[in-house]
């Protein structure tokens, strides 16, 4: 029951945030000039939407790929085709159910090529600490470009939370401890239930470690870069869509990449967070007189991440119907 309502929560929280920050964007469209942000919709250039959709393709092709540097180490050889279709089934669940993604595509590896979840789910934790340090690796590039514009867009992004943020820590904190000690009280009465946990952190140990074992570290590395090399072109490309975002520089490209995947992380794909946050960040660049998000920004950041989402969508499902075809389970 209790784990239910944990679920519940994951779910309701981040898309309640994401309805609310919805409607705040759809107020600030229509205290502009509405008719004119469904004019900036229909006059872009969707040819540079579909080649940035093509660039997003490749990216999640080379991070099917990029697994397989971390398997083979321990010994398990897995198709390409395979290791595709779990990543993008991650992805889709991901944004119904946060983090459940990861889960679910070590979850897909254990049905289609018999891999053993904790291992997997090693690995998985692998690519998303290299992803985390090579996102760091992008924030200290963009602020060292703009350090003055790094601290305008946080007061108009972030600022006035902080107060909110520190409470919301401390009870997280304390929540965090209460748990702990909850479990560790439980657990040394349940030997069996603590073996298996054992077992599992052991499995996961195994694939994180495993990038370490890598026969091809070079490769890994290589394939890690260009992965999100594709992942900030996939983003710039669409700012040719607009005549007024065209002459963006570098720096407000980056700086709405980072904004956009801030956004991601706080809600269920980013919904309501990802447009206003990148739209934001444009209306600084594209239009610096203005207060606030202009219509055309909001316009280009909507249309960002509605495509990339439905894409993603699309994509996942597919691979969930090809999985569940060609791997039926089994109710003998």
């Amino acid at each position: 029951m209790k784990k239910s309502i944990v679920q519940i929560l994951k779910v309701l929280i981040p898309a309640v945030v994401g309805i609310y920050l919805v409607w705040y964007m759809v107020d600030l469209i229509q205290k502009q000039d509405q008719a004119a942000f469904w004019d900036k919709i229909k006059e872009m250039n969707y040819w540079w939407i579909g080649f940035s959709l093509l660039i997003g393709l490749m990216s999640h092709l080379i991070r099917a790929h990029r697994w397989k540097y971390l398997l083979e180490p321990m010994g398990y050889q897995t198709s390409f085709a395979n290791r595709y279709h779990a990543t993008m089934v991650g992805y889709v669940v991901n944004m119904v159910l946060p983090r459940a993604g990861e889960a679910s595509r070590a979850g897909v590896l254990l049905k289609t090529n018999d891999v053993p979840f904790s291992k997997a789910f090693g690995t998985i934790i692998a690519e998303r600490a290299i992803d985390l340090i090579l996102l760091m690796i992008v924030g200290l590039i963009t602020v060292s470009l703009s350090l003055t514009d790094f601290y305008a867009l946080y007061d108009k992004l972030l600022a006035g939370n902080e107060k909110e943020g520190s409470g919301v820590m401390i009870y997280v904190l304390a929540g965090f401890v209460f748990v702990a000690l909850v479990a560790w009280v439980f657990l040394r009465k349940n030997v069996a239930l603590r073996d298996k946990i054992w077992n599992l952190i052991d499995g996961v140990k195994s694939g994180l470690f495993s990038i370490f074992k890598s026969k091809n570290p070079g490769a890994f590395v290589l394939h890690s870069l260009l992965i999100w090399v594709l992942y900030i072109l996939f983003f710039g490309v669409c700012f040719m869509a607009l005549e007024e975002t065209q002459y963006v520089p570098v720096q407000g490209i980056l700086m709405g990449f980072i904004a956009g995947t801030l956004g991601v992380m706080l809600t269920n794909g980013g919904v309501g967070v990802y447009p206003l946050f990148v739209g934001t960040v444009i209306t600084f660049y594209a239009f610096p007189d203005f207060v606030g998000a202009h219509n055309t920004a909001l316009a280009l950041a909507t249309v960002i991440w509605l495509t990339q989402t439905f894409f993603l969508i699309v994509l996942g499902l597919i691979s969930l119907v090809y999985i569940s075809r060609k791997f039926p389970v089994n109710n003998d």
